[in-house]
C-alpha cells in the first residue's frame, strides 16, 4: 500500500485504504442492464452510419424516455439492490 499511496497519492481506491470506499457492483447499475439495452435496440433497427449518428441517436433516445420505463428502470434497480444486500454482495441474478 506505501507504494500505491507514494505513487498514486490520495487516488487509491482499496479495501486497505484509510477511507472506506462504497462497495460498487456493475450489476446495480441501471444503465447498465435496463437502458444500454433499449437504446441498443434502436441502433440495430437504425443502422447509423456515423459516429456522429451513432451520438445522436442515443441522446434522442435519452431525451424521449417515457416518465414510466424511467420509474421501472428504478424499480428494477432498487430490486437488485435488495437482493445483493440479502444476499451480502454475492451473486443474486438467479433470484431475479
Amino acid at each position: 500500500m506505501d507504494f500505491l499511496h507514494s505513487k498514486f497519492g490520495g487516488r487509491v481506491i482499496s479495501r486497505n485504504s484509510e477511507h472506506r470506499w462504497p462497495p460498487y457492483s456493475p450489476d446495480l447499475s441501471c444503465l447498465d442492464f435496463c437502458f444500454w439495452s433499449l437504446v441498443t435496440a434502436q441502433i440495430v433497427r437504425s443502422e447509423p452510419q456515423t459516429l456522429e449518428q451513432l451520438k445522436e441517436l442515443v441522446e434522442d433516445f435519452a431525451r424521449n424516455m417515457d416518465e414510466e420505463q424511467l420509474r421501472k428502470m428504478a424499480r428494477h434497480t432498487r430490486r437488485r439492490a435488495e437482493l445483493c444486500r440479502s444476499e451480502g454482495g454475492g451473486h443474486f441474478e438467479h433470484l431475479l
